[in-house]
């Protein structure tokens, strides 16, 4: 596989986690003065549990690099949902350079949150620097979305990337990355979610 598909499955791979709701790709905030002893509902938990187990949201990407081109399908499944938790798994197929790639993870979305974490903006990125609210066309149906901008400067290159949810939904509708190295755009991706699939 060339440089440029390497980087590109690299990006694609990252914006997947974040886009499927991982846990380790958002960050978790305490809330000051919050009582531990009060305890607060997860809303990622709260999206889920408004699916039935065994439902499929089906997100597809591309990117491209030069000449290269990749493309994704992640499957995000709601595995198992009970009082205490949401079991959720993924299955993410790379195509690149005429080559396949399987990937899978699986991650519990607890009911409760820790005592003394906050409720609000747990979707949001850790490089967020701009957010705002929009409408945006979800599976045939305008949707109200909330948005958020990131941007991170690293190893002489800018990386730029939004993302959007809407208020239901416990996976991102859409995502959009870039790498800039002296102005110029080395590689991007894009994610769409196409499809949600009842069990």
């Amino acid at each position: 596989m060339s440089r440029s598909a390497m980087c590109l499955a690299f990006t694609l791979t990252a914006s997947a986690a974040l886009s499927a709701g991982d846990p380790d790709g958002v960050r978790r905030s305490a809330a000051p003065g919050r009582d531990p002893a009060i305890r607060v509902e997860n809303p990622d938990y709260a999206r889920w549990a408004r699916l039935k187990a065994g439902t499929v949201l089906v997100q597809k990407g591309s990117g491209e690099a030069g000449d290269a081109r990749t493309e994704t399908v992640s499957e995000i499944k709601l595995a198992k949902l009970d009082e205490t938790a949401a079991t959720v798994q993924s299955r993410t197929t790379l195509k690149a350079a005429g080559e396949e790639k399987v990937t899978t993870d699986r991650w519990e979305v607890q009911r409760w949150l820790p005592p003394g974490a906050a409720a609000a903006d747990r979707r949001r990125p850790s490089m967020t620097y701009e957010s705002g609210e929009d409408k945006l066309e979800v599976l045939g149906k305008r949707a109200e979305v909330v948005w958020f901008k990131t941007k991170e400067e690293k190893g002489g290159g800018r990386f730029l990337g939004q993302i959007w949810f809407t208020a239901d939904l416990p996976v991102a509708v859409k995502s959009a990355t870039s790498v800039e190295r002296d102005g110029v755009v080395q590689f991007q991706t894009r994610m769409e979610l196409v499809e949600v699939r009842a069990p």
